[in-house]
């Protein structure tokens, strides 16, 4: 697996972990970012606007979120040399694969490989404090946790270094990101 030096920073962890709250911190300072697509699918779901859930058709909502994750990295190419965020990338796809097997599986696998992003990957440690549920976030804190565990083995085996972002406030935790990619 190759990583990459483009400036395409995933932002990983279990569900509950403050990833989209510190993505949309850094949307408003103006940076490129893309939110997780399994939510936003969740969302437009639960208003039945599509069948694409994962308790309706699996197989339908895994191939959404990689067409719409696909598409974020391929928006983020347009402007290559652009420090872009994403809430998730396309690896983290498969530690879901490996909880709950879909026929894309193997296609998953090979787009690990060839899609590439920053060899550093910020990974947001479980935070019980932080977490809670919502009618998209089923998980419960202990899921969170063996999700989190199961990203890690799975980034690590793929050759990405996660760098564990620190449980500090928002504002702080955003600095703190900024600051070791501009170093």
């Amino acid at each position: 697996m190759q990583t990459s030096d483009l400036p395409f920073y995933i932002f990983t962890g279990g569900p509950g972990v403050g990833k989209s709250t510190t993505l949309e911190v850094l949307k408003k300072r103006g940076y490129q970012t893309f939110p997780e697509s399994a939510r936003h699918l969740k969302q437009y779901a639960n208003l039945g606007r599509h069948e694409a859930h994962p308790k309706k058709n699996l197989s339908l909502f895994r191939d959404k979120i990689l067409q719409k994750d696909l598409d974020f990295y391929n928006k983020a190419l347009l402007t290559p040399k652009k420090i872009a965020f994403f809430d998730r990338g396309i690896i983290d796809l498969l530690a879901f694969d490996y909880q709950d097997p879909t026929p894309q599986i193997q296609e998953v696998s090979e787009l690990a490989h060839t899609i590439r992003y920053n060899k550093n990957v910020f990974f947001f440690p479980p935070w019980e404090e932080i977490f809670m549920n919502d009618p998209e976030r089923e998980e419960s804190f202990e899921k969170s946790v063996e999700i989190a565990e199961l990203l890690t083995n799975i980034y690590t085996s793929y050759e990405y270094k996660l760098v564990e972002v620190p449980k500090l406030g928002i504002d702080d935790r955003v600095d703190w990101i900024i600051n070791k990619i501009l170093i």
